[in-house]
């Protein structure tokens, strides 16, 4: 019987080990250069607070001093960025942001996603836009 308990014990153990998170801490010189050179253009005052790398895909996190968090994959193209505050006019193209702008008046954007389809936006007010790889709107999502 304890021959039997302590095997359940390792394989439990074991089994732990296998599905642990594969993120390791990591430093901004550590990120592909067109990372670096994106936190300092877009965010040249704040500071980093953590950088976590991916080791199973590539990919990094960062977070920074003003909540804001950004995803980068593997070449340092970001892929995510959230906050709760207004994200920096550039980002993504001025088509974006003039729909916005115009359309929705007195709101921000506090989060984009790019995917090979397009961008997702998110306004401080939860409406999520889509738009396409040109930065043309594609539909509103309440």
């Amino acid at each position: 019987m304890k021959n039997i308990t302590l095997l359940l014990i390792c394989a439990l153990s074991f089994s732990a080990f296998a599905f642990a998170d594969n993120d390791k801490p990591a430093k901004v010189e550590d990120m592909p250069m067109t990372a670096q050179e994106f936190l300092k253009t877009y965010f040249p005052k704040e500071k980093v607070t953590s950088v976590m790398l991916d080791e199973k895909d590539g990919d990094y996190e960062v977070k920074l001093e003003n909540g804001v968090k950004i995803e980068f994959n593997k070449i340092g193209s970001w892929m995510e960025i959230e906050g709760h505050v207004a994200l920096p006019k550039g980002i993504v193209s001025s088509n974006i942001y003039d729909y916005v702008s115009h359309n929705y008046k007195k709101t921000k954007i506090f989060k984009i996603e790019r995917d090979k389809n397009g961008f997702e936006i998110e306004l401080n007010t939860n409406v999520e836009l889509q738009f396409d790889l040109n930065g043309n709107f594609v539909k509103e999502k309440k």
